[in-house]
């Protein structure tokens, strides 16, 4: 119990840096700095800063100008004919809801499933889920996935990756199944404003990866209309869930791809 409750802890340290680096939390900073500095001239640009992060935060016309930036395309059926199999990532699952009389996956996941599903009837290829128990969780994200894609959307999984709490070791889980069963090119099931980080992650792994995105938060001209530069809060939650994969990457570099590290499954795993 002590390595695993280690290895929650850490995560647990990375969630609260996490929230303080990146927004709501960074403006909460920037506003208490505002304060602490209030009788100082730099509070003055502090605060006219928090303001324009605060906009751009805000409106789509961010949201479509880093999308774009990470050149991820619609895929295109058969248009690679040497993928072995059909990896899909999780996005998070509700703890205990009493709807369901359980857990079960949120809408990140059931996007993605849904998508497989897809991917899976027009390849006929074999799906690999992937996603392990929340601290809280009774079951793995994996075993929701395999029963909503088997049950509700008539699919076929045929393994299933039930340790990985991060997209990391989503990747490096996954590759040992796979290339235990002879599979070293996959289509990967993502979001597209999650597909950069999980690329990077499955091709570290040692699998070549055909991706196979879906919902595109980008969907307007190159150059945005005057209605993706008035704020809402879907492009507040969106801009954010970007952020964070920008953050994310930047932290797998440092952390595992720039000194060449493979992934050790955690504590509780080995």
């Amino acid at each position: 119990m002590i390595p695993a409750l280690a290895h929650s802890s850490k995560l647990l340290i990375l969630n609260v840096l996490g929230s303080v680096v990146l927004p709501p939390g960074l403006f909460s900073l920037l506003i208490f700095g505002c304060l602490a500095f209030q009788q100082h001239a730099f509070a003055t640009g502090l605060l006219l800063a928090t303001g324009v992060l605060v906009y751009l935060f805000s409106v789509p016309a961010t949201q479509n100008w880093v999308i774009g930036l990470s050149k991820i395309r619609p895929w295109a059926p058969f248009a690679d004919q040497k993928n072995q199999a059909i990896v899909v990532v999780g996005g998070g699952h509700h703890i205990n809801t009493p709807d369901y009389g359980g857990d079960t996956v949120n809408h990140l996941t059931l996007e993605r499933v849904r998508y497989a599903a897809i991917v899976q009837k027009q390849t006929g290829l074999p799906v690999l889920v992937s996603g392990g128990k929340s601290i809280q969780g009774t079951i793995s994200e994996a075993e929701l996935m395999r029963d909503i894609l088997n049950r509700e959307f008539q699919g076929q999984v045929e393994w299933i990756e039930a340790e990985s709490r991060t997209t990391y070791e989503n990747a490096s889980f996954s590759a040992r199944i796979l290339k235990a069963n002879g599979i070293h090119r996959i289509i990967l099931v993502t979001h597209a404003y999650h597909m950069p980080r999980a690329m990077e992650a499955f091709q570290h792994a040692g699998l070549g990866v055909t991706p196979a995105a879906t919902i595109f938060f980008n969907g307007g001209p190159d150059y945005p209309a005057l209605s993706c530069w008035i704020p809402s809060f879907n492009a507040f939650y969106r801009n954010n869930l970007i952020v964070h994969e920008l953050v994310g990457r930047l932290w797998y570099y440092l952390r595992y791809y720039s000194t060449r590290r493979e992934c050790r499954p955690s504590p509780e795993h080995e």
